[in-house]
């Protein structure tokens, strides 16, 4: 069974609720949203970057696909999609969240970065 902060977490993107979605998350926790790029630092800092990203959308989903459990290691094979102004751009992703206490300490996201931006532009009309 997925582990309820997962799903928690899932449910929080769907619902654009950056800080239910941070509540997920311990203090000291890190975001990596694409490689190679840094991780984000910090719970604030993880809320400050989803509200910003989900104050541009309109609506958004999560289909899960599948996933593993390995002790507190959770991998997610999924497709993230969100809707701007109606127009719908999406990106199918592998991501692997390390759980400490009950809460997210690290999420690694693995995607086509450059595959979303080309869709969200598309879906932005630029």
């Amino acid at each position: 069974m997925i582990p309820d902060v997962i799903t928690r977490f899932l449910d929080a993107v769907a619902a654009l609720d950056a800080d239910e979605l941070a509540d997920c998350f311990n203090e000291a926790c890190e975001y990596f949203v694409k490689f190679p790029d840094p991780a984000i630092i910090g719970r604030e800092n993880i809320r400050a970057l989803f509200a910003d990203f989900f104050s541009k959308c309109s609506a958004a989903r999560c289909d899960l696909s599948s996933f593993g459990l390995n002790g507190s290691t959770v991998y997610t094979e999924r497709v993230d999609r969100f809707w701007f102004s109606g127009q719908e751009a999406f990106i199918e992703c592998v991501g692997v969240f390390e759980i400490e206490a009950g809460r997210i300490s690290v999420v690694r996201d693995y995607s086509d970065a450059e595959t979303f931006t080309r869709r969200m532009d598309q879906a932005l009309g630029r």
